[in-house]
């Protein structure tokens, strides 16, 4: 069961990452998927926790796995990790705009301290 929460996750992480990304193979088609109301974008690829049902059910379906209480188990699981993903990615982007920040010189806008520094 962790094996399959696992691939779905990793592949709402692909199908997101593909679409949405600058230079990754799918982002040309983001020009005519943005056109799509929110309410398809988001659990189609726009939105990790709320692609993971859709797409538990859909791998459940073409692997013709038993569709039973475990599988509404693996749905709320796959939501948790694409979820902390999610936050994890974010978080490495919050970091990347403070890098370009810094290297931009932004005239003591933000002031690196060193460690033991107040």
């Amino acid at each position: 069961m962790v094996e399959f929460i696992i691939l779905c996750s990793l592949v709402c992480v692909c199908v997101h990452v593909s679409i949405t990304w600058d230079g990754f193979i799918l982002n040309r088609s983001l020009k005519y998927l943005d056109k799509l109301p929110e309410v398809l974008r988001k659990p189609l690829f726009d939105c990790l926790p709320c692609m993971g049902g859709i797409y538990t059910l859909t791998i459940s379906i073409v692997t013709e796995r038993e569709l039973n209480a475990w599988f509404f188990l693996c749905i709320l699981a796959v939501v948790g990790l694409n979820t902390l993903i999610q936050l994890f990615l974010r978080l490495i982007e919050a970091i990347e705009n403070l890098e370009t920040i810094n290297d931009e010189g932004t005239g003591g806008a933000i002031e690196e301290k060193g460690m033991g520094e107040r």
